[in-house]
């Protein structure tokens, strides 16, 4: 009887153990992770065009780059090991997909000059903006922010 009473306490510490973890919104965590990632794409892929781009779209904490890491850092904060590479994984793969398709858009049916002529003057407007929206957004927005993240970690 004890030996029955012992299986079922283990079985319900495992259920509640998987609960929590399941009750975890992860992919709500890597959807906040997300425009970091991309604007850090965005970042990347236009600064090969404008060493200056960096310095043009950088805000209080600094450039999107210094952004996407301090955004990373909130969002895996108290996650185990498992969960963060989920959590960072389902982040980095649609931002690498938004960039690439971005850059398929630029690139499609022009010769190498006037598709870093068409990624320049995108990097300049659309680029630059969603960048400095997505810094905006982080700092103006943090306590709401920090308020997601806590909740859907539980």
């Amino acid at each position: 009887m004890n030996m029955h009473f012992s299986a079922l306490a283990v079985t319900l510490v495992l259920s509640a153990t998987s609960s929590q973890a399941a009750a975890k919104d992860l992919a709500g965590i890597a959807d906040f992770v997300r425009p970091a990632y991309i604007a850090m794409n965005f970042t990347v892929m236009c600064a090969k065009q404008d060493p200056w781009f960096l310095s043009d779209t950088s805000g209080p904490r600094g450039t999107s780059l210094h952004y996407a890491e301090h955004v990373k850092d909130e969002a895996i904060d108290q996650l185990n090991a498992a969960e963060a590479v989920t959590v960072l994984r389902l982040a980095a793969d649609a931002a690498r997909s938004v960039a690439r398709a971005k850059l398929y858009e630029l690139a499609q049916s022009r010769d190498d000059l006037s598709a870093a002529i068409a990624i320049k003057r995108w990097c300049d407007s659309e680029g630059k903006h969603f960048i400095l929206e997505v810094i905006r957004r982080h700092d103006s927005e943090h306590p709401v922010a920090e308020q997601f993240l806590e909740r859907a970690k539980r």
